[in-house]
């Protein structure tokens, strides 16, 4: 049976849930029973109405709205084939969720954050009584560091609702209106660490070959960022040698375009040496033991811990310094 009560960290409920899929819909929520057989009885009889719903025999009742933790499911599956980085997305998800879903049960394999509110509301609580609204950003002052951060998970919620507000969601989520919509963000300070030309050689005397390699075409082409270069393919680079090609970079949206970075002599030696070193069918430049690398921070932190340089977001070095070094040399040299 489907049927089942939540535990919490104080025990279990006493009231019994329900959870079931139809026609590749999720169903889940308090059936208000305080046994097993009731709560069974229940939810058999919500199939069936579900189901003369679905065949057009009895008409669908006005929705209460869908769960914030049902909601964030289904949009993550709509938003996961549009993006390049869904990860990243999914992670911003359970962050968000933490405040506006459900408690992770066991069975989930997430962690469950012990001092997390796990408000479980709907969608159209929020519409309903806009102090949530201020619970919310209470939560994200004291519980989230930076506000660059805090932005992401302001607009992670508003995109949710600008998705539910769609005609195809409508009838699903209960969602006519987008409560974040015009919220204010925090203006975030921009960092502006750069790294000297010394420093930067030594750094990458103690960096493993694979960081050495993305830390060069970090520096030699300050224009492509860094999930830009870990994803980076050989069929990328133009036969000539004298171009790579982005087709996927975070300006896509708004551009339209590919990125076209042009390669240096310098760089054009580096990634003609990093080929020759690359295993025969390897798709990817940055590699590790012939397979493509993820994240390289680990390996930029103990290198720069290793040569004496400061690590960290604020004043320390990351690899997002090379993009204000570059210009910054450039700038010393007389180049705008």
């Amino acid at each position: 049976m489907s049927v089942f009560r939540r535990r919490r960290p104080e025990g279990k409920d006493r009231v019994w849930s329900y959870e079931f899929v139809y026609q590749g819909q999720r169903y889940r929520g308090s059936t208000g029973q305080f046994n097993r057989e009731a709560a069974t009885k229940w939810e058999l009889r919500e199939k069936e109405r579900i189901r003369k719903i679905a065949a057009g025999l009895l008409a669908p009742e006005p929705t209460e709205g869908i769960h914030f933790q049902e909601w964030a499911e289904k949009y993550f599956e709509i938003r996961s084939r549009e993006i390049t980085r869904p990860a990243r997305l999914e992670l911003i998800l359970r962050c968000v969720l933490r405040f506006w879903g459900a408690r992770p049960e066991p069975t989930d394999g997430i962690p469950v954050v012990s001092d997390a509110p796990y408000h479980d509301l709907r969608m159209t609580d929020v519409i309903k009584a806009p102090y949530w609204l201020e619970r919310w950003e209470q939560w994200l002052r004291e519980r989230v560091r930076t506000p660059q951060t805090r932005n992401h998970y302001r607009s992670a919620v508003s995109q949710m609702y600008a998705v539910a507000m769609q005609l195809p969601y409508q009838q699903m989520t209960g969602v006519t209106t987008n409560p974040f919509a015009g919220q204010p963000r925090e203006r975030r300070r921009r960092r502006t660490v750069t790294i000297a030309p010394e420093d930067l050689r030594k750094l990458m005397t103690h960096a493993s070959f694979h960081v050495r390699l993305a830390l060069a075409i970090g520096a030699l082409a300050p224009t492509m960022r860094y999930a830009s270069i870990l994803s980076l393919r050989w069929a990328q680079i133009d036969k000539d040698w004298t171009h790579i090609i982005v087709d996927e970079h975070k300006t896509m949206a708004s551009t339209g375009r590919p990125q076209v970075v042009p390669i240096s002599t310098q760089l054009k030696a580096i990634l003609l040496d990093a080929k020759r070193r690359a295993p025969r069918h390897a798709r990817f430049v940055v590699t590790y033991r012939g397979r493509r690398v993820h994240s390289i921070r680990d390996g930029v932190k103990a290198a720069a811990e290793a040569a004496g340089i400061p690590y960290g977001r604020g004043e320390g070095f990351t690899f997002h310094s090379l993009r204000h070094t570059a210009p910054t040399l450039l700038s010393g040299q007389g180049v705008n």
